[in-house]
């Protein structure tokens, strides 16, 4: 089996446990730089399994949804500008995940 980092190089890993934490610990100074590292771990799911492998599929069906839900947030964060700190964000992901 391939080596994940003969594809994809240590600094530009990212996955959901990683991305989690740095919610958890404010690591994420903007929703821009959020949603960055998620697409950042779906284009590497993409280049490391091929676009068309079933995990790619998933992939890109998480990303249609999150996609979806981010602009939710950005809608709501221009009538509340509360709503778009990246903690709270962490906490409304927290809850029955």
């Amino acid at each position: 089996m391939p080596n994940y980092y003969d594809f994809i190089p240590p600094d530009q890993a990212r996955d959901l446990i990683m991305i989690r934490r740095k919610l958890e610990n404010d690591e994420y100074t903007t929703i821009d730089a959020f949603v960055a590292d998620f697409d950042l771990m779906i284009n590497n799911c993409y280049r490391f399994n091929g676009t068309e492998s079933h995990v790619s599929v998933s992939g890109r069906a998480l990303s249609d949804a999150f996609h979806e839900n981010i602009k939710r947030i950005r809608i709501g964060a221009s009538a509340s500008p509360s709503l778009a700190s990246p903690a709270l964000l962490a906490r409304a992901g927290g809850r029955g995940g």
